[in-house]
């Protein structure tokens, strides 16, 4: 039987591996996590018993990566992890690489692992040529972008394995423990308030009165708040929401289903603007962010915002207006607009593991 390893050393992978790894398993081959601790808060170690489950579920192997010593073997990773087995743990660079490109990670990053990649997987070809725009750019270091590298035979443009998943609206709000009400989604801000680079010297880009505020709003209009974030960027006592949720399922991804289950959707500079359009959830931004996230909001999340499903501010709005925009996109269906950016900027939500696979295997 054909054995096909993934690299992990953070269970927030697992949102790319899961479905290819069920694609896998159609083909009869075996897929083998090789484990390695990152020491971040989704790291293996502290999730044995998920990743157990997750291995018992889908039939995975698993070992620690310094028991690897193989070459000439296919190891699927994701951006940096890449260069971490090379470099740091071991891994003999005489493997194939298949690495998976996350969020808009590349545009730092992809300098750091192109040369130990056997192919560099991409969700649209517009990801990719985007990058023409950062020739040149000092801020997108450690990555110096090139005409030779948006043009190298290793990138492939086949989708991302993470959308290769249907969500039953039922089965999630059972899981999470809620009701039928209307459900608001707010995206807890997670770049650290201490941040030198913020527009704003307020807590976490919003000030805590702020974020109440728009709790307020939100209720006044008969809608539940749900706040989600990451155990790294806790919720404050202050901003809690009706119910607060951290990463309780890696796989399907804790925010994935709450976009399933919510009407709106509301952020703070966030790249999860990619996941509401191919969920077709409508949402606001209001688009605090620092220097860093400036350059990628600039090149790719923008042109995603000029559709009627979605309202973007560049600073906090004022609560009238944001209640009466709450009310008119969670009024109207979009279906159009989602299709339009979807076709000229995205992907196909579904496919992206077949595709990657029978690419693989070709």
């Amino acid at each position: 039987m054909n054995k096909i390893y993934f690299l992990l050393g953070e269970m927030t992978h697992l949102r790319y591996f899961v479905p290819l790894i069920k694609e896998l398993n159609k083909r009869n081959s075996q897929a083998c996590f090789l484990v390695y601790f990152s020491g971040k808060y989704n790291c293996p170690s502290q999730h044995n018993n998920e990743l157990d489950k997750v291995c018992k579920k889908y039939n995975i192997e698993k070992t620690l990566v310094n028991n690897f010593k193989e070459k000439n073997k296919t190891i699927f990773c994701v951006e940096k992890s890449c260069a971490v087995a090379t470099e740091q743990l071991g891994i003999k660079k005489q493997n194939n690489f298949y690495v998976l490109t996350s969020m808009f990670d590349y545009t730092h990053s992809y300098d750091l692992y192109s040369k130990y990649a056997k192919n560099i997987i991409f969700p649209s070809q517009w990801f990719l040529d985007c990058c023409r725009s950062f020739i040149g750019d000092g801020r997108v270091k450690p990555t110096s972008w090139s005409e030779e590298k948006i043009r190298s035979s290793k990138n492939v443009c086949l989708g991302s394995p993470k959308y290769d998943i249907e969500l039953d609206r039922e089965k999630t709000l059972n899981k999470y423990r809620l009701t039928n009400k209307k459900k608001v989604l707010f995206l807890f801000p997670s770049v650290p308030f201490h941040d030198q680079f913020w527009r704003t010297q307020e807590r976490r880009g919003l000030s805590e009165k702020q974020i109440r505020d728009t709790y307020n709003a939100i209720r006044s209009l008969g809608f539940e708040v749900l706040v989600k974030s990451r155990e790294k960027h806790p919720i404050t006592k202050n901003c809690s929401g009706d119910h607060d949720f951290y990463d309780r399922s890696w796989f399907p991804h804790t925010t994935m289903e709450l976009m399933k289950v919510s009407d709106l959707v509301i952020m703070v500079g966030s790249t999860s603007i990619k996941e509401c359009v191919l969920q077709k959830i409508p949402f606001i931004n209001i688009g605090l962010m620092n220097e860093k996230a400036l350059v990628t909001a600039e090149n790719f999340l923008y042109p995603l915002l000029q559709y009627k499903y979605c309202q973007n501010y560049d600073s906090f709005p004022d609560i009238s207006e944001l209640k009466n925009k709450i009310k008119h996109l969670t009024s109207h269906q979009f279906l159009g607009e989602f299709k339009k950016a979807t076709e000229t900027y995205l992907f196909q939500g579904e496919g992206a593991s077949e595709r990657i696979v029978n690419f693989v295997n070709k």
